[in-house]
């Protein structure tokens, strides 16, 4: 990928330039202070994120950086005074903007432009592709080792190194472990030797095989026998269990017969008791009435004194209803002791009088 033209705006001395590049070898000339270095740094803060308020031209307010691809896309950078934008415009004129992102340009435009640091190592990486003019010249300030992972990284010999390194710890294992496999099988040797005489003893563990299968007979002869036996048992439990329910049905039922006899018995007394409750409070009742007739009647004797006739003859209707209703309550209370005349449980007289 090579550039096909570089465009500035406000960008210190450039008001506004256009470089057309053919892809070739490009060298800019030029009088001191035209501009040559700024278009360096235009690029350097394009590709590499370095920044400066003093790349702003004098009276303006924002720079604008641009460059074209070889492949037709257009990358535009703008920044400066609270302008933090970049453009990428494809070859088939389609825009795409970046913001709200701080000096550091977005992982996707990196990826567009293709220049980003060469990684040295984990904590340290570092920006070639382009040299300001008051940058230390390359690779000569850095230490010797320095240099070597520079090479190593540009020539893609630190492959090579991981790799050895890895063979040689491959190998280093290795050697560990054939060392382990030996010893192994210097002590697997020594036990081997307990058994030099194992020939000798094989009629004997032929005789003993022959006595474990003979018990191994007997044993499933034995193990059949248990099987059965333990059939036998567990028909027998089942039998014991269902008896056991059965005997514990049957004391149940009694129970339940005997909470029945005693739940009639007691609604029977509750019925007595109620009736007895009902006969004392007519007592009280007639009791009442017989207060309230005096009271009319000393009443009655006082209206005829005042000559209130009138509110007598009310009083007399009155105590004649309340009469009839005594001699209501009297014929219910009568009613009652013809038919409880004795208690359901203990067969003694309700009504017998002490």
């Amino acid at each position: 990928m090579y550039l096909t033209k570089i465009e500035l705006e406000n960008f210190q001395s450039h008001k506004s330039t256009a470089i057309n590049l053919d892809g070739g070898f490009v060298c800019i000339a030029g009088r001191t202070r035209s501009g040559k270095s700024s278009v360096l740094r235009a690029l350097n803060f394009l590709f590499n994120d370095v920044w400066s308020d003093s790349f702003i031209r004098t009276g303006e307010k924002s720079v604008k950086v641009a460059v074209t691809l070889d492949n037709g896309i257009k990358v535009v950078r703008e920044k400066g005074n609270g302008l933090n934008k970049i453009t990428v415009i494809n070859s088939d004129g389609i825009s795409k903007e970046f913001t709200n992102f701080g000096i550091q340009a977005p992982v996707e435009i990196k990826h567009i432009l293709g220049v980003s640091p060469l990684v040295i190592d984990s904590d340290y990486s570092e920006n070639i592709n382009i040299h300001m003019q008051d940058d230390p010249h390359f690779l000569l300030t850095k230490s010797a080792p320095m240099k070597t992972k520079f090479i190593n990284r540009l020539t893609q010999l630190h492959i090579v190194d991981a790799v050895n390194r890895e063979l040689t710890k491959e190998m280093q294992d290795n050697k560990q472990s054939l060392e382990g496999l030996e010893k192994s099988i210097i002590e697997l040797r020594e036990v081997l030797k307990q058994y030099d005489n194992l020939e000798s003893h094989k009629n004997f563990i032929l005789q003993l095989q022959e006595k474990l299968n003979d018990l191994l007979k007997a044993f499933e002869t034995i193990n059949l026998k248990y099987v059965n036996l333990f059939k036998l048992a567990t028909k027998m439990a089942s039998y014991l269990k269902l008896k056991l329910f059965y005997e514990k049905r049957e004391k149940l039922i009694k129970k339940t017969i005997a909470l029945k006899g005693i739940v009639v018995d007691y609604n029977r007394i509750n019925n007595i008791l109620l009736l007895y409750a009902k006969r004392l409070y007519l007592n009280r009742l007639i009791t009442l009435q017989e207060n309230t007739l005096n009271v009319y009647n000393e009443l009655l004797q006082y209206y005829k004194n005042y000559g209130i006739i009138q509110r007598l003859e009310n009083l007399q209707q009155d105590l004649k209803n309340k009469e009839l209703e005594l001699k209501d309550q009297e014929e219910f209370i009568k009613l009652g002791k013809q038919v409880t005349k004795v208690c359901p449980t203990c067969k003694r007289p309700l009504w017998e009088k002490k």
